[in-house]
């Protein structure tokens, strides 16, 4: 079957610091003023206390439809697309490069360079307008097996490749089912936890759906030291995550293969 096109769903992205962020407040105060414009609302401030644990966020910060939490070991950046963003996914990707290089820069106003940078995009391919089962489809191209479609709850395939001794590109397809559920909201419903049944709801899309996983672990793990990660780094990752988006990626959905020579050559 020929494929849709994909559905930009959502961006994930770190930047991770060689060393922990000290525990100075005029810090903090630095960089959520230089980061007000791409996430002017403060959603959380923890004073840097002594007993503050590492792994927990100290500041989150948000714009429309992303959120930033900034803990002492890194940045992790999360959006989830609407409206025309994901079909159009040369937006998404000028999203998600300008507020990873806000990011950058903000650091640098501190005087910190990231030493890691990593991206993940979760695209959709519906198959709604088409007779084919997600399942039976990586069933035949990923999986290679006669098992029964009808037996089968969830598939998942994995590939990860290693890109010009600098990038771990990984590529993750499975199936998908969306579903809506409409209640009815009474007084005080939104302080309770929601609770849905399996059978509940109208199944809206299905599909399969490709999870672009890309970091630069591997430049460190080379070269034995810290890498630091310049504007032109970013760039890099979010260009090569546009090649894996547009190309590599719909082709191994569509027929289950993938050559890491394609790939090395898309980035000479």
């Amino acid at each position: 079957m020929d494929l849709p096109s994909p559905r930009f769903m959502a961006a994930h992205g770190v930047l991770g610091l060689s060393a922990l962020l000290p525990r100075d407040p005029g810090l903090d105060e630095t960089l959520i003023g230089a980061l007000r414009q791409e996430f002017p609302n403060v959603v959380l401030r923890q004073p840097p206390l002594a007993a503050m644990p590492n792994e927990g966020p100290r500041i989150v910060l948000a714009s429309t439809s992303s959120q930033l939490a900034i803990s002492p070991g890194q940045a992790d950046f999360e959006v989830r697309f609407y409206g025309d963003y994901p079909s159009a996914p040369d937006k998404c990707l000028e999203y998600l490069h300008r507020k990873m290089e806000a990011i950058r820069m903000a650091l640098g106003s501190i005087q910190v360079v990231p030493a890691n940078i990593g991206v993940v995009a979760t695209l959709n391919f519906s198959f709604e307008q088409s007779d084919e089962s997600p399942i039976a489809h990586m069933l035949d191209k990923h999986l290679r097996t006669q098992i029964d479609p009808a037996s089968v709850e969830d598939a998942v395939a994995r590939l990860a490749l290693k890109v010009r001794d600098k990038y771990f590109v990984s590529l993750r397809v499975a199936n998908y089912e969306a579903r809506m559920i409409q209640r009815p909201v009474m007084p005080g419903d939104m302080q309770q936890p929601i609770v849905v049944k399996p059978w509940e709801g109208t199944v809206e899309d299905r599909g399969i759906g490709l999870t672009v996983d890309i970091n630069n672990v591997l430049e460190n793990k080379v070269a034995r030291q810290d890498a630091q990660v310049s504007g032109e780094g970013v760039t890099n990752v979010i260009e090569l995550l546009r090649q894996v988006a547009s190309t590599a990626g719909p082709q191994f959905v569509e027929t289950g293969e993938l050559s890491s020579d394609v790939l090395v050559g898309e980035m000479a």
